[in-house]
């Protein structure tokens, strides 16, 4: 188990917690550092509890991926390093396998606070709530290419078996095919370890940490039909109970009902509303206690289906920007994803050949 202590004056920004380098921690990483003999770590990407994520340029194929580095100890049951395995080996041909989060490599990497798994993917340039916080407005055309890559990569997951469970916008990942040399951004904020008196510095903490730079500025006047979209998050499998957000979930896991790979097709329509929109289907305030908010949420969904399908086009195209086009056509095929009873949904064989994605 870590143990935290202080260590350090405090640290203002967003960025992983300085007291989890330590033996079994984060590996400190500083930029232009070799990893693996392979790959050259050019910005900061993110982190999260387990792990922090890195742009790096794979100098073996001159390509540039997201390489993830994990603590040196992370918990035991997590499932998502055989998820990927397996997804990565199945039916190559199948057109949703581009559209789900692969491994291109994984090793391990030994650093002074131990061995740390690494997973390389393909670069990531950004995701939905990063895209939905920029708030630019995007037309059909835009938002049916997208939602037609979820769908493919969904398909993908369910034929393997897999429901995802966690559709949320922060879980689709955008990039385009881009080269090292293509690659302009600033390398984000360093922000200097600063060791409290009387602490005897050691070599378990970087010198600086890094905010992310946002790469997803570079999409901002990316062609709809250049965009490369994946379904990511994929931790999950199909042995565990979803964990979207509230504002995401089927009225059966309001109701703690058994439930199906169907939770997946409602929650792509909250999802592909919010990309459209910028704003959530059904807003609910992240505050809210847990009771709460399904409270709400069980209202906000009689409240849109009262009237019936007339009632509902009326509502979702009265939110939808000016000059966004085929509304009729994208009030319908949401229709098909938010429908009370399970069987009732689309499948997505059929949300595939919607009029909406059709140019």
């Amino acid at each position: 188990m870590l143990k935290r202590m202080s260590r350090f004056y405090p640290i203002v920004g967003d960025v992983e917690p300085i007291d989890e380098y330590l033996p079994g921690g984060y590996h400190p990483v500083h930029l232009r550092e070799i990893i693996h003999r392979r790959y050259d770590v050019l910005y900061k990407w993110g982190y999260d509890q387990y792990s922090t994520s890195w742009v790096a340029n794979d100098m073996s194929l001159g390509k540039l991926v997201t390489l993830r580095i994990f603590k040196a100890v992370i918990p035991g049951d997590c499932q998502e390093l055989d998820m990927l395995l397996h997804l990565s080996n199945q039916d190559q041909h199948h057109p949703g396998h581009n559209h789900v989060l692969r491994l291109r490599d994984q090793f391990t990497h030994i650093g002074p606070n131990g061995g740390h798994l690494c997973h390389v993917f393909p670069l990531i340039m950004s995701d939905g709530g990063q895209m939905s916080v920029r708030k630019i407005l995007r037309h059909s055309d835009y938002v049916g290419k997208v939602s037609e890559q979820i769908l493919l990569g969904l398909e993908y997951l369910h034929r393997q078996g897999f429901i995802h469970g966690d559709l949320q916008p922060a879980n689709i990942l955008f990039t385009v095919d881009m080269s090292f040399s293509d690659l302009k951004t600033t390398e984000g904020e360093y922000i200097p370890v600063v060791w409290l008196p009387g602490v005897i510095q050691d070599r378990y903490v970087p010198r600086y940490l890094m905010s992310s730079p946002k790469l997803c500025g570079m999409l901002e006047d990316a062609d709809p039909s250049t965009l490369i979209v994946k379904v990511g998050a994929l931790g999950r499998g199909h042995i565990c109970i979803p964990v979207m957000p509230i504002a995401f979930r089927a009225p059966e896991l309001i109701e703690q009902n058994s439930w199906s790979e169907k939770v997946d097709i409602w929650a792509i329509g909250c999802l592909i509303f919010q990309l459209a929109t910028h704003q959530p289907l059904f807003p609910l305030e992240t505050s809210c206690p847990a009771d709460v908010a399904l409270e709400r949420l069980r209202s906000y969904v009689d409240d849109l289906f009262e009237f019936g399908y007339q009632g509902f086009a009326v509502s979702i195209i009265e939110r939808l920007p000016t000059g966004f086009g085929k509304e009729e056509e994208f009030a319908d095929f949401l229709w098909s994803t938010l429908q009370e009873h399970p069987e009732s949904r689309g499948s997505i064989p059929e949300l595939l050949d919607h009029s909406f994605l059709k140019d």
